[in-house]
């Protein structure tokens, strides 16, 4: 079992016993959404990056990355502004997926 499916097992565990919890963010005012997407996580489709699910085309319905579970269950998130790096959440995505690293935060 490889990390990725690890995390989308937890994730989706964590959703079906706390519905509400991508809705929460944390003490930094982060949602997971957010979280997922800087620490380079991105919506995958059969090992791709699927451009197409994000923009809400659905072109593959079998995918079930933690991002995507985290968006379905929060779509709301997608409009708010990261308070840390102030970018939304796009914004994030397309910087970790440009050069393959996670983005890191001045604390």
């Amino acid at each position: 079992e490889n990390e990725e499916d690890a995390n989308t097992y937890l994730i989706r565990i964590m959703i079906s016993l706390y519905p509400t919890s991508p809705h929460i963010h944390d003490e930094r005012g982060r949602f997971p959404l957010t979280l997922g997407l800087a620490s380079g996580k991105f919506w995958t489709c059969k090992g791709h990056i699927n451009y197409a699910n994000i923009i809400g085309k659905n072109v593959c319905s079998n995918s079930s990355s933690s991002i995507q579970r985290l968006f379905t269950s929060a779509p709301m998130a997608l409009s708010v502004r990261d308070p840390v790096t102030r970018l939304y959440p796009f914004m994030i995505a397309a910087i970790a997926t440009m050069d393959g690293n996670s983005i890191r935060s001045e604390e």
